[in-house]
């Protein structure tokens, strides 16, 4: 799903991403609901707890129906809280986690609403991401970029897949048009950044680099500070040059929607820093995969 959390967007963005009304506070599509678009005014404790009114004459009203749409709704829907006039701040997924016609609990949440029209409360909980990406990035000519998927089951257990056929895979020489090679690139990395979480290791902030304003050290030069404190590569040395660039360039061709996604739903990762931090061989780590079934964890190729 196209939104990040903490991004705005607009109620005409969200319809064209999700169809439904552009007014209602729960916008609903072929019988179902597909968001939830709730003001804080209204709705104080939002999006945790949503109170829903009915008219004075006792009539069930259309938000009712809505609410009780949603009351049988088993998947998660994104919600967005209204910041300013046409201003959505995205919040992430949530479901109805119970409803509430308590008149004790009713009473208190409307008095603090500064309402009198409440019958039912929706409490929502978040729903989060149990899925994630990771691409290990290398060089257009070698082909060798690794793809893999993380998904937590219910059950705990974590169950992981590395796909062997992707965009990444394909050998390019540099006589191919950029174009007809970045396309599905970049659709690939924008659908896991948008629909869950994609981590990469490959520097993606430079902060400054290759101009570093100022030094003080030589290392400055070449390396970003976290680079040098886990004595990582530097960002444009050969060895990992080739990937920087590359990176780079998929990113200046993202959507203004995930322009922000860099600590939200994308991150940078150093493998073998975080196998250090856990006491964890990082040597030679790369080629070498260990499942152990009894620790909840599998794993096969695909």
């Amino acid at each position: 799903m196209p939104f990040i959390p903490g991004e705005s967007y607009t109620r005409d963005h969200i319809h064209e991403i999700l169809g439904g009304e552009k007014v209602s506070y729960l916008p609903q599509k072929d019988g179902k609901i597909v968001c939830g678009c709730f003001s804080t005014d209204a709705n104080p404790e939002a999006p945790y707890v949503i109170l829903v009114g009915r008219d004075d004459d006792g009539e069930e009203h259309p938000v009712e129906k809505k609410a009780n749409i949603l009351e049988a709704h088993e998947e998660p829907i994104p919600v967005f809280l209204k910041r300013a006039s046409n201003d959505w701040v995205y919040e992430g997924s949530f479901r109805v986690q119970r409803v509430t016609r308590d008149r004790q609990f009713i009473e208190e949440k409307q008095r603090q609403a500064g309402r009198n029209d409440v019958v039912t409360a929706l409490i929502l909980e978040p729903v989060e991401s149990t899925t994630a990406y990771g691409l290990d990035l290398s060089g257009y000519t070698t082909g060798r970029s690794g793809f893999a998927r993380a998904n937590r089951k219910d059950t705990g257990q974590l169950e992981i897949t590395v796909f062997t056929k992707h965009s990444f895979t394909t050998r390019v020489d540099g006589h191919k048009p950029l174009h007809e090679v970045t396309n599905a690139e970049v659709s690939l990395l924008v659908a896991c950044i948008c629909k869950h979480r994609l981590v990469i290791d490959v520097p993606i902030d430079l902060q400054k680099l290759p101009s570093f304003p100022s030094p003080q050290y030589v290392w400055e030069l070449n390396f970003r500070p976290v680079d040098y404190a886990l004595k990582a590569l530097p960002a444009f040395a050969d060895r990992i040059g080739y990937f920087v660039t590359r990176f780079h360039n998929l990113r200046n061709s993202f959507p203004n929607d995930i322009s922000n996604a860099l600590g939200k739903t994308l991150f940078e990762t150093y493998p073998a820093a975080a196998l250090r931090l856990m006491k964890l061989e990082s040597r030679k780590y790369k080629g070498i995969a260990k499942f152990n079934e009894k620790d909840g964890e599998s794993g096969h190729d695909n």
